[in-house]
């Protein structure tokens, strides 16, 4: 069995449901972050947006904060992206930390009027820890975190199971994907992650 695991970059993105109604993505989202920094609508020191939508399969539009980032990324399909920069604590409340900020992040952009609707697809969610000296990203890997993810799941979305499948190979950091086995309900994630 590993040793208890100390990480700090954990992260959780929701796919968007229809990819085709996040473009043209730039103008839209960095306005859309500009507010929520003006208006402090999400924790945490925000520092910047940064545009990097001429990266293929990249970041996207990214709003930078100090104890975490939030995206709307392009990689492998836009999506709504946190990454917990800076927190310490257990792996299971660092997966609840990311869940929790990709959840709320995701209700935020579909209540907000500006984007004119996109939505999210609730049915599966990817879980990344950046840190491949400490979590490789191999099945014993997954056979130690399975539980803690499991239990992150049902602590941010009561009553819901997720099947798992690893992605990608040694050389990437440790990614998850997660089949729920009910549709999240992002509204129902009161608070938005803490710092």
């Amino acid at each position: 069995m590993m040793a208890p695991l100390h990480v700090t970059r954990v992260s959780a993105k929701f796919w968007v449901a229809d990819p085709e109604s996040v473009t043209p993505l730039a103008s839209e989202y960095i306005a859309v972050f500009h507010h929520w920094i003006q208006e402090a609508m999400v924790d945490g020191l925000l520092i910047d947006v940064a545009d990097y939508g001429h990266v293929p399969d990249g970041p996207g539009v990214m709003l930078i904060g100090h104890e975490a980032d939030r995206a709307m990324d392009l990689s492998e399909g836009p999506g709504f992206r946190f990454e917990g920069k800076r927190s310490r604590g257990a792996v299971t409340d660092q997966l609840v930390r990311a869940l929790t900020g990709a959840a709320s992040g995701a209700a935020l952009l579909t209540a907000d009027p500006a984007l004119d609707g996109v939505n999210f697809d609730t049915t599966r969610v990817r879980i990344g820890i950046a840190d491949r000296l400490r979590v490789p990203n191999d099945d014993a890997t997954l056979a130690e975190l399975s539980g803690a993810i499991g239990e992150a799941i049902d602590s941010v979305f009561p009553g819901t199971a997720g099947d798992l499948s690893r992605q990608g190979d040694g050389r990437r950091p440790f990614t998850v994907d997660v089949s729920l086995s009910s549709p999240a309900s992002l509204e129902q994630v009161a608070t938005p992650a803490a710092s």
